[in-house]
């Protein structure tokens, strides 16, 4: 039976709250008088992250981390492996899916429990190494999760530039849905944060009003979200990264791509073939003109664009001049 089941919290973490020195102090003590009710306050189901990274060197001096809880002794694991260089994992003899399980429960845990809390630079770290597992090795969907995690780093003026990086490496557009909710935020600073971090829509660094801005994102995506590509810049390369562009040949065409290498995830007439490339050698500007002139005549008059479509590519380009389709 856990604490949270009889109503009362676990009185570890509550002793967190008085510090680190308080929290240390009570825990050997209570070991001291009953090893095992000491340490079934670890194992319990509602401890804290930051309770356990707290307590982490002495229950390593008390050699009793082989009587904790798997999702614990993971726990420990990865801490000494963020902070220390090692390389240890849980036992061997599980099998494959049983230890995925474990890993993952136990990441979640952390990051549940965890991800508010800012003890101390190795913490942080701990913390930040959890989160990259997740989203890199295991592929789980938190970036959400991440996201919020960012801003809230950036407004306590913590490093958050691993995360950062994590996901835009995790190359999903979707994290870009949850960016822009920040574009309401009541927080000023997160408003332009946001508006940083989405610098590659066009009129984002423009937008008088919130409202505007999310107008903006929200129009680029439905407009764009079937052919963007992801580019692999992170803040790692760039202090203003652009992790995803727009196939505009492909926009021109009607073609969603693939996010990894920018191909067409439909097979293309040989027309088609010819017309993506003549497409490819005109400017980034004209491309950009056609790219939206015809995917708006697509979206209203789908079957006088098929016709259209079927006339030289020279023509298109003069009806720019003449201000489009009329």
């Amino acid at each position: 039976m856990t604490f949270s089941e009889i109503n009362q919290p676990n009185p570890l973490n509550e002793r967190r709250k008085e510090g680190m020195v308080s929290l240390k102090k009570e825990w050997n003590n209570l070991y001291s008088e009953n090893d095992h009710h000491a340490l079934a306050l670890i194992n319990d189901g509602d401890l804290e992250f930051p309770t356990l990274y707290v307590l982490r060197e002495d229950i390593k001096e008390k050699k009793c981390q082989h009587l904790l809880i798997e999702r614990n002794q993971l726990a420990l694991h990865h801490i000494e492996n963020i902070l220390h260089e090692t390389n240890l994992g849980i036992a061997e003899h599980k099998h494959f899916s049983d230890q995925h399980y474990v890993i993952l429960s136990s990441f979640r845990w952390m990051l549940d429990t965890g991800a508010a809390a800012s003890l101390n630079n190795g913490y942080i770290k701990v913390i930040d190494g959890a989160v990259i597992q997740m989203l890199l090795t295991y592929q789980q969907n938190i970036a959400k999760d991440v996201v919020d995690l960012i801003f809230r780093r950036k407004r306590s003026h913590q490093q958050s530039h691993y995360l950062l990086c994590a996901l835009q490496e995790n190359a999903d557009p979707n994290c870009l849905f949850y960016i822009a909710n920040y574009l309401l935020s009541n927080n000023q600073n997160d408003v332009l944060f946001a508006a940083k971090l989405l610098h590659f829509i066009p009129g984002m660094a423009h937008a008088a009003t919130k409202p505007e801005a999310v107008a903006l994102f929200e129009g680029w995506m439905e407009d764009n979200h079937r052919y963007l590509v992801y580019t692999g810049e992170t803040s790692d390369v760039s202090p203003m990264p652009r992790p995803y562009k727009v196939n505009l040949a492909a926009k021109y065409l009607g073609k969603p791509v693939s996010l990894e290498d920018g191909e067409s995830l439909q097979s293309l007439s040989n027309k088609e073939k010819e017309r993506w490339q003549q497409f490819s050698q005109l400017t980034d500007g004209t491309k950009e003109q056609l790219a939206s002139l015809s995917a708006h005549y697509r979206q209203n008059h789908r079957n006088e664009w098929y016709e259209w479509m079927a006339s030289p590519l020279e023509q298109h380009i003069a009806l720019l001049d003449k201000g489009g389709i009329t």
